[in-house]
């Protein structure tokens, strides 16, 4: 992969200062912004202090997890490249470095990017002996792509409701609120937590639509399950459960002491 294959990505430096034992850091820290779904994004690394012909360089974010990390040795105008597989299962098969990190180029192609991938990224030098040669911080922001798609649901004990936006980043973007019919002529933005079974136990309406339906139903109301306030009915067993479990650990307690 060269720098031709990768996509132009909005660059901020800031300059900053890390003090490790003995030896002083200044680096600059890099913002790197990409959109959600590209084929990869650059977290650029170099340097060009005097290294070793061995050097182990590693990048991690800053959950600790590895991203990658590699050994490099350099025979002459050869340079032998070598990865190694701790990196976490995240960032499997997603990473590479710029090429093999001759010329003191260490920079990072991480493939795919997508939200979680967001966070401060460190990738470090070290010589044979574990001695850190030099570091650079990279801030990555993944941002949603143009097709990405927010929802926001209210499931609540009586009424619920939901709302959704299907161009959240561009500009006048609507978010649409769900409107239902109360079979009267109006319209709510809520609607009774009810739903409508058939009898085959398929799904079949919710909210109004199931209120309705089931209402106008005779003798065939017997063969379909029409469920009101579930919500609220299905809490109130879990804190029932709660309760006898907590009975039972009670007296298990009592009897063990005896």
């Amino acid at each position: 992969v060269s720098f031709q294959d990768c996509p132009v990505f909005s660059f901020n430096i800031i300059s900053s200062t890390a003090v490790s034992a003995a030896h002083l850091f200044c680096f600059s820290v890099y913002r790197v912004e990409v959109d959600s779904g590209e084929e990869s994004v650059l977290l650029p690394f170099k340097t060009a202090a005097c290294l070793p012909k061995r050097v182990t360089v590693t990048w991690r974010h800053n959950t600790g997890r590895m991203v990658h990390k590699c050994y490099r040795k350099v025979y002459m105008n050869f340079v032998d490249f070598e990865s190694w597989s701790v990196q976490h299962d995240q960032y499997e098969n997603r990473t590479e470095i710029v090429n093999k990190g001759q010329f003191g180029d260490f920079s990072l192609i991480l493939k795919k990017p997508r939200g979680r991938d967001t966070g401060t990224y460190r990738c470090t030098v070290y010589d044979y002996w574990g001695k850190i040669l030099t570091m650079k911080h990279v801030l990555l922001d993944v941002k949603a792509g143009p097709d990405s798609l927010i929802v926001a649901i209210d499931f609540g004990s009586g009424f619920s409701g939901y709302a959704f936006n299907v161009k959240p980043r561009e500009e006048g973007g609507e978010t649409h609120i769900k409107r239902w019919s109360n079979g009267l002529g109006l319209d709510t933005p809520k609607t009774p937590t009810c739903i409508l079974f058939d009898e085959h136990e398929e799904f079949m309406k919710f909210g109004y639509e199931a209120k309705t339906a089931f209402t106008k139903m005779r003798e065939e109301t017997k063969k379909h399950y029409f469920f009101e306030n579930f919500k609220r009915r299905v809490l109130n067993k879990t804190e029932e459960i709660s309760e006898e479990q907590q009975e039972e650990e009670s007296e298990e307690e009592e009897e063990s002491c005896c």
